[in-house]
């Protein structure tokens, strides 16, 4: 809920909000998110502190509206309520998280049908590593071999999108040790006989697969970047107009470079 004022120039919001409300040992309706946004209202008005206070510490004692605007995620309930709020105050801007928005951006890129095969063939080469301490052992050793460090394998959220960029940056960081221990134990009976073992040898020394999960990487790092720079508690309503831009900017270069490809 945005209680306050915006500057024009700037974009900053005025005052801070207010708080949260834990709700999540209640079943989370359209009704219950109504009647929280009702009882916030209720106190910003008692309180009166929805607007920052005056030099001289006073604070104006009266407002048309302490209500200026809701964001909020997609759920359904919050959809529902949203068109709830709307009817009982008619001037409020309903907007969308736009952090929410990004990161289901993410997942239009990775289920697009030239990639949506990437985070499953990811998911396994990161399952096979994690899930055997052989396994992962041998991949240290060549990451110590070749790279001249190691550090975790990143799994990926089914729900939280842009945590494939981070499994696919991480298995290309990983590149040159995964590709020497499939070199290393392509013919090891052991590993082929682990579950996906013989998938994953064939995934490491695939060039299709390194190319998938490098065209992943180049669509999904701007979008990544710009949900980390909307989530930080000091961004406001200027850092947010400014994410299409640079969105634009960057899918607009590389249009252009991959058409000269």
């Amino acid at each position: 809920m945005l209680a306050g004022l915006v500057c024009k120039n700037t974009g900053e919001v005025s005052v801070d909000f207010r708080g949260t409300s834990d709700i999540t040992a209640l079943a989370e309706t359209s009704e219950l998110v109504v009647i929280q946004v009702e009882l916030e209202l209720e106190r910003a008005r008692a309180d009166n502190d929805h607007l920052p206070a005056h030099p001289d510490g006073t604070s104006d004692v009266a407002c048309a509206s302490v209500l200026a605007g809701i964001v909020s995620d997609s759920a359904s309930c919050n959809v529902a309520a949203k068109a709830v709020i709307s009817g009982m105050f008619t001037l409020v801007i309903m907007v969308a998280c736009m952090a929410h928005q990004r990161n289901l951006l993410t997942a239009n890129v990775i289920t697009h049908a030239a990639l949506r095969t990437v985070p499953r063939s990811g998911g396994v080469v990161v399952k096979l590593f994690t899930q055997s301490t052989k396994w992962m052992g041998q991949l240290e050793i060549c990451m110590e071999e070749v790279l001249g460090f190691h550090r975790m394998l990143i799994k990926r959220g089914e729900a939280r999108w842009y945590s494939h960029f981070g499994m696919v940056k991480r298995i290309l960081l990983f590149k040159p040790a995964l590709e020497a221990i499939a070199n290393k134990f392509k013919a090891d009976r052991s590993l082929q006989s682990t579950a996906n073992g013989s998938k994953v040898l064939d995934l490491l020394r695939c060039f299709r697969f390194w190319e998938q999960m490098e065209t992943m990487s180049r669509l999904l790092r701007p979008v990544v970047i710009e949900i980390d720079m909307i989530e930080r508690r000091s961004s406001n309503l200027s850092d947010v107009c400014a994410v299409y831009g640079h969105l634009y900017a960057c899918f607009d270069s590389l249009k252009e470079e991959t058409a000269a490809e």
